[in-house]
């Protein structure tokens, strides 16, 4: 979900199996395969794989870092999304055979069940593409069908786009914002504001501002309200003989025109003649009609906008007679795309490759080491080899647990700090205001270590991670509870604990978050790039 649900960080897996499709330009898919050896068990799913698509330019030297190339590669994604296999009386597209993280779960009120549903339907397949970083990469992730849930939902839940709902339009920050403004929906808020999903697509740049379906909400959307006014001054302005003639695509235009071809004399090729009555612009009409009353301006541009739009895409060298150029629709610098290093194949082939640094807790103390760990993990994402964003590694199990915990400690604060919860006992205050979910399970975590458990002298005086250490005597029961509570950004990180920690969940019962066994098999994973032959290889293994 940046998740996102996030630019450049899902990708498509598959155990056993590297599989490559390579496509050029107007190609079909050409699937080479390259078995693996035997790997280690995991449990989450994530396998050893990655199934990879190549798109090759149309000609040699080719920039791809182009709009042209990249709205190529949407195109190509949309496909392979869509795309459809009929086996054993079913019928199966990539969203039934990728890995999905499973969606956090919703405490129990009215819209549970339902808000449970709407992520289980649109939570993505993890993929890695550059469109990811645009408006446009929300366009393979779906859902198809598009999810719908009615008026009546809508209207509940303003937040919630009307109608079809799908990545192109959802903000699921300001759904949870809303929700959880009406009812108690635990933990999520949090996950949310840690994974950083904001506005998810909404609020990145078009690679076309002139895509009809750009959201005013995205840095580059084009104003084609502003446009239009400015492009109908100057049109008429001209001779009949000058004018240009566009071609809309309005069905309700159409049926006007049909009715005005009728009843005046109007030139056809007039093409913004409209009949004022049909909009109830002038105040004439009946009563039923000014209730409805708009302005012509908002009128002009929800009709013609969109055909606008198509006219400047098809005549980009127009633009100049009837816009300055800071007003031209803005295209993304391309060359700023994150992880750019991905991108460029070096000697024609792609490559990209993952890589694992496993922690065994036979030979390591996980808990007492942590900052050797981290150290080694600094040490290998040092190399030229291992991609990075903003000059920062991805983060892995161990940090995720970390912002977690520090979240909670927040939490827990806040609320001691608000005569919430009992400075002695961490127990909620009777007649003072609920305490926060967080801060609820920070106090059991807070109480827990090893075995035991024991709030006296804990809750208000100790903080489950200081300096950057989480704390070494209940990590394990720290562990059991990200585990499970966080259950999506452990998916995610793919630690692939071996073994899992145990099944928890926060009842009332005033017991101990029980302790995962010792780690003998944790996973940091890093992604590499530029290993075109075999002296690159031998650098960085050295």
């Amino acid at each position: 979900m940046k998740s996102s649900i996030f630019c450049q960080e899902y990708n498509l897996r598959q155990t056993g199996t590297f599989k490559i499709s390579k496509r050029a330009a107007g190609e079909k898919p050409v699937e080479a395969e390259v078995r693996r050896g035997p790997e280690l068990p995991r449990e989450n799913g994530l396998g050893g794989g990655f199934q990879l698509v190549i798109q090759t330019p149309f000609h040699q030297n080719e920039n791809v870092l182009s709009q042209e190339s990249l709205l190529r590669h949407v195109n190509l994604m949309e496909e392979i999304s869509k795309y459809e296999v009929e086996l054993y009386g079913e019928r199966w597209t990539l969203s039934d055979i990728c890995f999905k993280p499973p969606g956090p779960n919703f405490n129990t009120g009215p819209l549970a069940k339902l808000m449970n549903s709407l992520l289980d339907k649109i939570i993505p397949c993890i993929w890695i593409t550059p469109i990811d970083c645009y408006w446009e990469g929300s366009k393979p992730l779906g859902p198809n069908p598009p999810i719908n849930l009615g008026d009546e939902v809508s209207a509940f839940v303003s937040s919630l786009p009307k109608g079809n709902v799908t990545w192109k339009n959802l903000n699921p920050t300001a759904v949870m914002t809303e929700v959880g403004a009406l009812f108690d929906l635990g933990p999520i808020g949090n996950f949310f504001e840690r994974a950083g999903i904001g506005a998810a697509y909404l609020d990145r740049p078009c690679i076309d501002p002139l895509d009809v379906e750009c959201p005013k909400t995205s840095p580059n959307y084009f104003n084609r309200c502003a446009a239009l006014e400015k492009f109908n001054e100057w049109n008429i302005a001209k001779d009949d003989a000058e004018k240009v003639r566009m071609i809309f695509l309005s069905f309700f235009y159409q049926q006007s025109r049909k009715k005005r071809e009728a009843t005046n004399n109007k030139k056809d090729d007039d093409y913004y003649a409209y009949e004022e009555s049909d909009y109830d612009v002038t105040g004439v009409g009946n009563a039923t009609k000014s209730k409805n009353k708009k302005d012509p301006k908002e009128i002009m541009c929800l009709e013609y906008g969109e055909s606008l739009l198509h006219w400047m895409r098809a005549n980009p060298d127009r633009w100049g007679e009837f816009l300055t150029e800071k007003e031209f629709p803005k295209t993304p610098d391309f060359k700023k795309v994150p992880y750019l290093q991905i991108l460029i194949a070096r000697e024609k082939y792609f490559s990209f490759y993952p890589m694992f640094a496993v922690l065994r807790g036979k030979t390591i103390d996980i808990p007492n080491q942590q900052p050797l760990i981290e150290e080694y993990r600094e040490t290998l994402g040092n190399t030229k080899y291992i991609v990075k964003a903003n000059g920062n590694l991805q983060p892995y199990w161990m940090s995720m647990v970390r912002t977690w915990l520090e979240s909670l400690d927040t939490a827990l604060e806040k609320e001691l700090r608000a005569g919430n919860l009992d400075a002695i006992t961490g127990k909620p205050v009777k007649g003072k205001e609920k305490p926060a979910p967080e801060a609820l399970i920070a106090r059991r975590l807070v109480c827990s270590y090893g075995h035991n458990y024991n709030c006296t002298g804990r809750v208000g005086h100790i903080k489950m991670v200081e300096n950057g250490i989480i704390r070494p005597e209940s990590f394990y029961n720290y562990l059991t509870g990200w585990y499970n509570v966080d259950n999506m950004m452990y998916y995610v990180s793919q630690a692939s604990f071996q073994p899992a920690p145990p099944v928890w969940h926060m009842g009332p019962a005033e017991t101990v978050v029980p302790p995962a066994r010792k780690l003998l098999y944790s996973q940091i994973p890093f992604y590499q790039t530029n290993l075109t032959d075999t002296p690159a290889i031998v650098d960085m293994i050295e």
